[in-house]
């Protein structure tokens, strides 16, 4: 399109049109606004007299609220205890423990290697039994006047209680576990915080000391079945070094080939020896003389002794093996000594990890006080400012409807009347 075109195209006298629909829509808002605040400023007593009774009467419900006994209170003061312990991780068993610890609580230990003694702590915290404990130990039945007979009512309502009054956080970064209750008697809330902590510590040491045991008794029988197996080898190994009066076959070895060099190099010198002797035989004279005889019957002896020898008889009170035997029995003894080795070390490997678990103690959880519970000087709550603020801005806002509502009736008002004296002129 070529721009004559454009411009053809475009139809300047829009302009004008747009710039009065935003000049009109300005005048709208304004007049808007100018309308509400009309609306506010005609029923302007209405609104104060709303804010203020609102103001003056969440004050005096506040001020009612402090005055009253606390048991007659609509709106107490409630004080929040709590302390801050760093949880250690046991330096013996690591995982393994806490893997433990979960099988005896019947949960499964899948996955367990990120799990630590905090992520436990929870689980433990979130338990029933331990709520169903901490009510009772400090008897929230009479503090908190159950109205039920039943006892599993009573139960239910406890830890209803307990779970909606306290609270648990656990920080894995910095391993801070924070333990906190909330409750109208300060004193109370405190010791609820120091029966929490404590029934914490109970219940590791109690299921940390049976899992230790339990693990103590797992690594006593594998050190058992490895200890089995290490004799068996031994015997094995024994048995050959007894056999052929060496500590290794490599020795054996050694001295085969070296008594086996010797009696080839014996039977190479008698016959030459037997050669020399038979070339100055007169050879008019076939009949062998008494040295050759000697020098052969020699030789014979030391054939046989290394016929012996090669075949695995006893040579000189001392036992050998088949010469083809040899690479074999080398591969058997080897094996035999690698699998001593592996199994030593596994041994002293389960040795060390029973010793030191046997002395880390019975499992229990590792805590590093850095607040102790203390009885709470300040209330936590209610924010009465807050509910005066509420209320105040609540009652303003009514008045603003109510005003709206009289405004919206007067002109419904206003509109049926003038419609009436229409209708009675026409």
């Amino acid at each position: 399109m070529e721009n004559g075109d454009l411009h053809k195209s475009l139809d300047y006298d829009t302009l004008p049109v747009m710039e009065d629909n935003e000049e009109t829509q300005e005048k709208s808002l304004f007049e808007m606004l100018l309308f509400v605040w009309n609306i506010v400023w005609n029923y302007r007593i209405l609104i104060f007299i709303l804010t203020f009774l609102g103001a003056a009467g969440t004050v005096a419900f506040a001020v009612m609220t402090i005055r009253l006994p606390v048991d007659e209170s609509p709106l107490p003061n409630v004080y929040e205890s709590y302390t801050k312990v760093i949880i250690q991780e046991s330096s013996a068993g690591g995982g393994d423990s806490v893997a433990a610890m979960m099988d005896m609580m019947g949960f499964s230990s899948s996955g367990s290697q990120q799990m630590t003694n905090g992520n436990l702590a929870q689980i433990v915290y979130s338990s029933f039994p331990y709520a169903d404990t901490i009510a009772e130990r400090m008897n929230f039945q009479e503090k908190y006047h159950f109205p039920y007979e039943n006892a599993s009512e009573n139960k239910t309502m406890s830890r209803r209680i307990f779970y909606s009054s306290s609270s648990f956080s656990f920080d894995n970064r910095t391993r801070i576990l924070r333990l906190s209750y909330t409750s109208t008697d300060k004193y109370f809330a405190t010791q609820v915080v120091e029966v929490m902590l404590e029934e914490l510590q109970n219940w590791f040491q109690e299921q940390g000391g049976a899992a230790s045991q339990t693990k103590l008794s797992n690594l006593e029988a594998k050190i058992f079945d490895v200890s089995k197996e290490i004799a068996r080898l031994e015997d094995q190994i024994k048995s050959i070094q007894t056999q052929y009066a060496v500590l290794s076959i490599d020795d054996l070895a050694q001295s085969q080939q070296t008594l086996m060099d010797s009696l080839n190099e014996q039977l190479m010198s008698l016959d030459l020896q037997i050669s020399r002797q038979t070339n100055n035989q007169s050879s008019y004279s076939p009949i062998e003389t008494s040295t050759v005889k000697s020098l052969r019957a020699q030789r014979d002896d030391v054939a046989n002794t290394l016929a012996r020898l090669k075949s695995g008889k006893i040579v000189g009170g001392r036992s050998y093996p088949p010469i083809e035997e040899m690479p074999e029995l080398s591969l058997d003894f080897n094996r035999l000594q690698l699998l001593l080795d592996i199994q030593q070390g596994i041994y002293q490997s389960l040795t060390q990890q029973y010793e030191v678990l046997r002395l880390s103690g019975n499992g229990s959880l590792a805590l590093t006080i850095l607040e102790p519970a203390e009885i709470p000087v300040e209330k936590s709550g209610p924010k009465r400012s807050m509910i005066c603020i509420q209320g105040t801005l609540g009652a303003f806002f009514f008045g603003v409807a109510l005003a709206f509502l009289f405004t919206f009736l007067k002109t419904l008002k206003a509109k049926k009347e003038v419609d009436l004296v229409s209708l009675n002129e026409d």
